[in-house]
């Protein structure tokens, strides 16, 4: 829950409206050439070709099935059930789109989401890279150049970090990407033998390639969908999962059931759960204390230890963070860019 202290603001907060904090000033000192404007527009620009990758084969599938395939089916099935099948498939690729476009250009950094006003900032450090506030589960992504909300990875297919205000879309994009793409073979594998008879073989072949494609699309998205709904119900995100594996994580609450970390996210409304809406419960700035401590946010550990009479059965409640007995200069983040290459060190494992 969130902290119910006294606001002495009267608008959203940054690090620069409660002073420049020695970090921000080191941060300052050695900004270079990868900090600018124009090396953030390459950047950006160059991230971006994955997504029109991703276009040109949603729409080069889609051109194939209505305008060749259709013509196949038609002969196979008959005009009403191709057309109410078509619409189906449409359905599902309006759905893609949609929550494809906004897990793209929603921003889950801390610059695009200032804290609420009822946020204390000198309880909260600052990370010595970009400045920002770097509250619980917060990591610093070199790629897109800030803090990132609850940041779950940078996905190169959506060129966009995933975190906690798109997190919900970046799902919601693999589940319709495995429904369409399933909808898509089946209905190019109905149609492949007529296509190669009527349509010749060019358009038979093409049939058959992007039919085994969209098939391995399908299986391949639909087991990343289940893995990213099972870090869900067990409250972890991808970078934690790979540090801590089948332990626990800090954040993990004992007394919380799985399907309250899904409703989180989802809503408890079933009706939304797999529509591009928002439904998400947290702000990105509350405070834990599960024994942890607010520590957690600086690596530090010394203080952080659990109590043996702790059971596990009482809330979480936001208390104001301990101070560090290590500054930000020593902490050091992991580079984004090799997170399929070793894990992401958010601290030592004080479970073992």
């Amino acid at each position: 829950m969130l902290n119910k202290s006294n606001s002495r603001h009267s608008g959203p907060l940054t690090p620069n409206a409660v002073g420049r904090t020695k970090p921000q000033m080191r941060f300052q000192q050695r900004r270079g050439f990868e900090d600018s404007k124009c090396a953030k527009v390459v950047t950006s620009l160059v991230c971006k070709i994955p997504c029109v990758i991703v276009c040109g084969i949603v729409g080069g599938d889609t051109y194939l099935l209505l305008f060749y395939s259709r013509l196949a089916l038609q002969k196979e099935i008959g005009i009403i059930l191709t057309v109410l099948l078509l619409l189906i498939y449409l359905l599902c690729i309006s759905f893609l789109l949609t929550s494809y476009f906004r897990c793209m250009l929603t921003s889950s950094a801390v610059e695009d989401n200032p804290p609420p006003a009822d946020f204390e900032p000198d309880k909260c450090p600052t990370c010595n890279k970009c400045g920002n506030f770097k509250p619980p589960r917060t990591h610093h992504c070199s790629l897109c150049g800030t803090c990132t909300l609850k940041m779950d990875h940078h996905c190169p297919w959506v060129g966009n970090c995933v975190g906690l205000h798109n997190y919900k879309y970046f799902l919601v994009f693999l589940f319709w990407v495995t429904i369409s793409a399933a909808v898509y073979a089946i209905l190019t594998g109905a149609s492949m033998v007529t296509s190669y008879k009527d349509l010749g073989s060019m358009v038979g072949a093409w049939t058959v390639l992007s039919m085994f494609i969209t098939a391995s699309f399908a299986l391949s998205v639909g087991g990343f969908f289940f893995f990213h709904v099972h870090l869900l119900r067990q409250n972890k995100t991808t970078l934690e999962n790979m540090k801590y594996k089948r332990d626990n994580t800090p954040f993990q609450q004992r007394s919380k059931a799985k399907k309250e970390n899904f409703n989180d996210v989802f809503g408890e409304n079933w009706m939304f759960w797999f529509m591009p809406t928002v439904t998400l419960r947290e702000n990105g700035y509350e405070l834990y204390n599960n024994s942890a401590a607010a520590s957690l946010i600086r690596n530090d550990f010394n203080d952080a230890k659990c109590s043996e009479e702790d059971d596990g059965t009482d809330d979480l409640e936001t208390l104001p963070h301990r101070k560090a007995t290590v500054t930000m200069a020593e902490e050091e983040e992991e580079d984004p860019k090799i997170i399929n290459q070793k894990p992401i060190d958010i601290g030592p494992n004080i479970f073992v």
